[in-house]
């Protein structure tokens, strides 16, 4: 019995954890870096104009518990950085071909702040 309930965890258990989506434009001309911070669990990962990417996070949080995005085009552009509240069972964000933060397109913007030290405007 056990077994089963761990064979559906791990097959299944992505939909049951929060995550963020991030969705880039198709109309950039070049991919976007990002660095996920969640409370100290760095990784990387790149989108391609029109991509998306997702991580997951933590189920179990105390009240240090933090996720920053880090981001930024690297052949010019600007570097870019905001915090999230991750919310079950998803948090959107979507970028602009700028790869800025596209209000417009329904990103979760009562989810995300800026980062305490960045200076770029939201």
């Amino acid at each position: 019995m056990w077994l089963i309930v761990a064979a559906i965890s791990l097959r299944y258990g992505w939909y049951v954890l929060p995550h963020a989506g991030i969705y880039y434009s198709e109309d950039a001309s070049q991919e976007v870096r990002l660095i996920w911070n969640d409370n100290g669990r760095i990784s990387e990962s790149r989108i391609q104009p029109g991509g998306f990417t997702n991580e997951v996070f933590d189920i179990y949080r105390d009240a240090d518990y933090y996720v920053a995005l880090k981001w930024w085009q690297p052949k010019g552009g600007r570097y870019n950085c905001t915090r999230i509240t991750p919310n079950w069972p998803r948090t959107v964000i979507y970028l602009d071909e700028n790869a800025d933060i596209d209000y417009s397109k329904g990103t979760d913007a009562e989810l995300i702040s800026k980062c305490p030290n960045d200076w770029a405007d939201m």
